[in-house]
């Protein structure tokens, strides 16, 4: 538990103390007979969560229970059923703009929250093109402390899918590229804009092939750059377009483990 948790358990005031939540009749965790191994909640947790059911059960959406949520997302980050009844709260009074300081703060303290991601991902959505390049930055600040960090590719991908930032993230990737080729995230990134984008944006599939084989040559032993090259060959347009003969004569060139790979993935078509 972090410093800033301990000191909001240490401030936290009971529900039942508070003037605004007179109203309601907390309803406590059902107890089960069955249950292999109970779960010991603290008071703070077993009350919170009594309040959160029985707005729940209300089906109250209001300011209150937005802040309930709230609450309800510090003792459990991983609440699905918290962030999902948060959203509905947000549909119904408002204050999205307001909401991505609360998504800030959380990102802090559990940078790697599916649900979390998810919440942000719907934020976005809802406030339209106009901010999706604040995401794509986001996203970018995340890569740049881990290139891997899977949740921050997802969102780019959703981001780039939403608003058509199609050829923006070519650039991106292409960039990525060149500073770094074995830089798996990016290639994997760049098959997901081939294979959803318009191949237009790659220019000529012998083109994007040229690519790929540049890279290679940089780099022959990169498994990376060689799955992307097998990558292209999978997808029926860039198949059809491509000279397989002098994609088997350029891997009997680089001669690496991989690119005999390529070669026995496509030498049903090709004579080698």
């Amino acid at each position: 538990m972090s410093s800033s948790d301990d000191e909001a358990t240490s401030n936290w005031t009971p529900l039942s103390q508070r003037p605004e939540w007179k109203d309601v009749q907390p309803v406590a965790q059902p107890d089960s007979l069955q249950a292999v191994v109970a779960i010991q909640y603290t008071t703070q947790a077993e009350e919170t969560l009594s309040y959160f059911r029985a707005v729940r059960a209300a089906k109250e959406l209001s300011p209150r229970a937005l802040d309930l949520t709230q609450e309800v997302i510090y003792i459990n980050s991983a609440d699905y059923t918290a962030w999902a009844y948060r959203w509905q709260c947000l549909e119904a009074v408002g204050g999205l703009d307001d909401e991505m300081r609360f998504i800030n703060e959380m990102a802090s303290r559990s940078p790697k929250n599916y649900q979390l991601w998810n919440h942000r991902r719907r934020l976005a959505f809802k406030r339209g093109a106009d901010y999706a390049q604040e995401e794509l930055k986001y996203a970018a600040e995340c890569l740049a402390e881990d290139a891997k960090n899977y949740h921050a590719w997802a969102h780019r991908q959703a981001i780039v899918r939403q608003f058509g930032l199609w050829q923006q993230e070519l650039d991106v990737v292409s960039e990525l590229l060149q500073e770094d080729v074995r830089n798996n995230s990016a290639w994997n990134q760049r098959f997901f804009i081939l294979s959803e984008a318009t191949h237009r944006l790659f220019g000529s599939p012998t083109q994007e092939s040229m690519f790929v084989q540049d890279r290679i040559v940089a780099c022959p032993h990169n498994e990376s750059s060689w799955n992307y090259l097998r990558g292209l060959l999978s997808l029926p347009d860039m198949k059809q377009a491509l000279v397989l003969q002098e994609l088997a004569a350029f891997c009997v060139k680089v001669s690496t483990a991989y690119c005999w790979m390529l070669v026995m993935a496509t030498a049903p078509q090709i004579s080698v």
